[in-house]
């Protein structure tokens, strides 16, 4: 290993040039350096490899068979190492055949997943993607580092914007939070004014997908000291709506959520108390794709199909 100790890229290329074509005066005009140069490296070569590399033949000077094989050797190490210093090539989505890893937090999936899947898909016959909820099982730093997620999209507000302080993100779009209930509850007649109406009622959450800690909405619930009491946890967020209808039962979601539901089951939406926080959407991205060319072509299509999902706000 200390035979290869400090030689630089530009001395390895002029010996490599002077291994070809056999002149210490044509490498040292070349390079534009001095021929004294050029034999002090060829010299130091000499030793390193335990070889003359290039002898007298009368007039001029010839490789040997082992100048020939480092010829050879220098000549592919050099030219991947150029390979690898090249910017890579813009990604074409028409003929890659990437495959995709996403993960959503369930309150976007609705509105979000529908116009990134058509985005992926339209843009390249080859392209493929897989979508996954984000829940207590997900590590999401460890998930993005070791590639096992490309992107994450999360729902923070202005109590909870510190998870994931270590990730990239971008912001795509903000709502309010809202209370989802069937359309003869009585919170439809009588939204809550003040954290004692609001604590008052029957709530119902997801589990395991929210982390109650750092959960948009119990994160700020939290942050503003009031932790409510959830009477029904339910593993599925898209089923919570279902189980609305025949209970007195009211979530606290997302407007864009609740929309969709309210407007095709007996449901109503209610305001939820003045103290909420808008709820922010974030994509998410790890340092390790930063610069990857597919990986940027991702985050672009995602942010844009935000705004044909009317998440931009």
């Amino acid at each position: 290993m200390s035979r290869l100790q400090s030689i630089t890229t530009r001395q390895y290329r002029v010996f490599l040039h002077l291994l070809k074509v056999k002149s210490v005066t044509e490498t040292a005009h070349h390079f534009e350096t001095s021929q004294p140069a050029v034999s002090r490296l060829l010299a130091e070569m000499r030793e390193r490899f335990s070889d003359g590399l290039l002898v007298r033949s009368g007039e001029r000077m010839v490789i040997t068979d082992r100048g020939r094989i480092i010829r050879d050797e220098l000549q592919a190490i050099l030219d991947r190492l150029s390979d690898l210093i090249e910017p890579e090539p813009e990604f074409d989505p028409q003929t890659s055949e990437t495959e995709f890893s996403l993960g959503f937090a369930d309150s976007n999936m609705v509105s979000l997943v529908p116009p990134v899947v058509a985005a992926i898909s339209h843009a390249g016959p080859g392209l493929k993607a897989r979508v996954r909820p984000i829940d207590d099982s997900v590590d999401v730093l460890s998930a993005l580092e070791e590639r096992e997620l490309d992107v994450v999209v999360d729902c923070v507000t202005e109590f909870t914007r510190d998870t994931y302080e270590n990730l990239r993100y971008a912001p795509i779009g903000t709502d309010e939070i809202v209370l989802l209930a069937r359309s003869d509850h009585p919170v439809v007649a009588r939204p809550p004014q003040t954290a004692e109406d609001y604590l008052a009622l029957e709530h119902i959450a997801p589990f395991p997908v929210s982390n109650f800690e750092k959960g948009p909405i119990d994160g700020s619930l939290k942050a503003l000291k009031t932790p409510r009491r959830i009477s029904w946890f339910i593993p599925e967020y898209s089923l919570i709506p279902n189980v609305l209808l025949d209970s007195d039962l009211v979530f606290t979601t997302c407007r864009r959520f609740a929309d969709v539901y309210a407007n095709i089951l007996p449901l109503s939406i209610v305001d939820a108390p003045g103290f909420f926080p808008r709820m922010e959407f974030r994509l998410l991205w790890h340092d390790v794709t930063n610069q990857n060319p597919s990986a940027i072509w991702l985050r672009d299509t995602i942010i844009r199909a935000a705004k044909i999902g009317n998440l931009q706000v």
